[in-house]
């Protein structure tokens, strides 16, 4: 999954819709987290007691493995993102064919990307925050309502007035309105 990811629409001679639908089933089908089926131990009447707890056991290492894969594509998601910006479409596109099936996992990207913009705009990284509201637009159908328009318009009104402020003041304003996310929340997204 890692690979298959890192090289998404690497070659040209490659169907850019066929790798983004291959890789979110990929996903899809490995970051699910598998709860344990209590229906087992009431059928054998602790005749099984050692077989039982052999399932438990394999049962909880898949729910680490998922754990490590959901762990891992959030990660790399971002990673992509920030780093290889050109690919933020498509790493966008599987992630919306992962959210039909985990939309879970989705709003904790979502959440994720927020938070990297966040920081990046408290830090004063501006390439950091484009890059992840770049990430954030090209999921908007995640998000409910407007979604990120209503940031974008928002940073666009307050630049026009503080386009003669000095830097500091962008800083602070720019802090400000990350900090009340209003534009991302929980409960905001399609499930």
């Amino acid at each position: 999954m890692r690979n298959r990811l890192r090289e998404i629409c690497s070659s040209p001679l490659k169907h850019w819709h066929e790798e983004v639908q291959q890789i979110g089933a990929l996903v899809s089908d490995h970051v699910a987290v598998t709860k344990p089926d209590d229906s087992s131990n009431n059928n054998n009447n602790g005749t099984d007691h050692d077989n039982d707890n052999i399932a438990d056991t394999d049962k909880d290492a898949a729910s680490s493995d998922a754990a490590l894969v959901r762990a891992e594509y959030l990660s790399l998601s971002l990673q992509l993102c920030l780093e290889q910006p050109l690919k933020t479409p498509f790493v966008a596109a599987v992630a919306l064919i992962v959210n039909i099936r985990h939309p879970d996992v989705v709003a904790e990207l979502l959440e994720k990307a927020a938070g990297i913009v966040e920081w990046s705009v408290a830090t004063g990284e501006w390439r950091e925050a484009k890059l992840a509201l770049k990430l954030l637009a090209c999921m908007h159908s995640c998000l409910e309502g407007a979604g990120l328009f209503t940031v974008l318009e928002e940073l666009f009104s307050r630049a026009v007035d503080l386009q003669t402020a000095s830097s500091d003041d962008v800083r602070e304003s720019l802090r400000r309105l990350c900090r009340s996310r209003r534009w991302l929340s929980a409960d905001s997204f399609f499930l």
